[in-house]
């Protein structure tokens, strides 16, 4: 187990479901510092980024708890779709659905300090300029703009996609593949909201009846029936709100 490194823990943590119940609250937060930062090979699998190999034994050795109070706890972190567990013979690959949106990494404080200062530069040169440069510098401006909010849509789609990746993994028991990876990237421009198809994916694993030993949930194809109903109906649903809208203006 990693004794080195920190990770990070939100303060909406005092506001979560099972933060009032210890033994739920105290193994969740062991996952998230035992899960694996990197994603890395182990015997015959792929332990991705956000994830762990262990037991209900280790994990009880580990935290404290008893073995039954583990149960109990990983039951109620599975079923509100906090923790997944994909089990083999003799250990289990679990995993802390969301984790890169947990330990996600920000800019340093360097980074935002300079572009600051960049900033501020800019628009002091900008003061200076005579009037005859005055439409340059409003298109300068809306140059700016329209950049930064192409740097953040960026930013949202990445988010999008590793949340709905980490989900994937979570319940294929595997890293995606590409082909997976790039349906997830284009979801993102029909869909941004990734709780929608995370919603999607952990409903339909739960209905999956394996037809042989070993059957297992392979690629997010299998989740794209009920991803493009899902989507259907928001797309309605908004539909039905801006027109419901119009005819509110127009009364």
């Amino acid at each position: 187990m990693l004794e080195e490194g920190w990770v990070k823990i939100s303060r909406k943590m005092l506001s979560w479901r099972w933060f009032s119940t210890p033994e739920t609250a105290h193994l969740f937060l062991y996952m998230i510092i035992a899960a694996s930062i990197e994603t890395s090979d182990w015997k015959d699998i792929t332990v991705p980024r956000g994830s762990f190999v262990s037991s209900i034994r280790k994990l009880s050795a580990e935290t404290g708890l008893t073995e039954k109070q583990v149960r109990v706890a990983l039951e109620h972190l599975k079923k509100t779709g906090e923790v997944a567990q994909s089990a083999y013979p003799k250990y289990s690959l679990f995993t802390v659905i969301n984790y890169n949106r947990y330990q996600e990494k920000g800019h340093s404080e360097g980074t935002v300090a300079a572009q600051s200062g960049q900033a501020e530069g800019k628009q002091g040169a900008n003061r200076g300029q005579t009037k005859g440069n005055s439409i340059r510098i409003k298109e300068d401006k809306e140059d700016k703009e329209g950049k930064e909010y192409g740097d953040a849509r960026a930013h949202t789609r990445e988010i999008f996609c590793q949340q709905v990746g980490d989900t994937l993994s979570a319940y294929t028991g595997r890293l995606i593949n590409s082909s997976d990876a790039r349906m997830i990237f284009d979801l993102f421009d029909r869909c941004d909201n990734a709780d929608i198809i995370t919603d999607c994916i952990k409903s339909t694993a739960a209905t999956f009846r394996p037809k042989y030993q070993g059957d297992r949930i392979s690629s997010l194809k299998y989740f794209m029936p009920a991803i493009n109903a899902a989507i259907a109906s928001q797309d309605q649903t908004k539909g039905e709100e801006n027109e419901y809208y119009k005819l509110e203006t127009f009364i």
